[in-house]
């Protein structure tokens, strides 16, 4: 069985970001990612759209073939 990694330069949402408490929010991607830590890192809803935010990504789990990200905003880039 082979795993699969990707090194991804933006947080995609795919509109599937779920508020935490506080400024924290939390997505569910599919696959292994490895994402900075504690960097400033680009949000944005969907692959193709805009980036809407810059984010730092404070939580990284990985299990059952998935990446578990728990983020917050540092900068919201415009009109939502």
């Amino acid at each position: 069985m082979h795993t699969q990694f990707y090194i991804p330069q933006v947080l995609i949402t795919n509109h599937k970001e779920v508020r935490g408490q506080g400024d924290s929010y939390k997505v569910i991607e599919e696959g292994y990612g490895i994402y900075p830590m504690d960097e400033e890192i680009q949000v944005k809803k969907s692959e193709d759209g805009r980036p809407y935010a810059i984010g730092k990504i404070n939580k990284l789990e990985w299990e059952n073939n998935q990446t578990i990200l728990t983020f917050s905003l540092v900068k919201l880039l415009g009109v939502n």
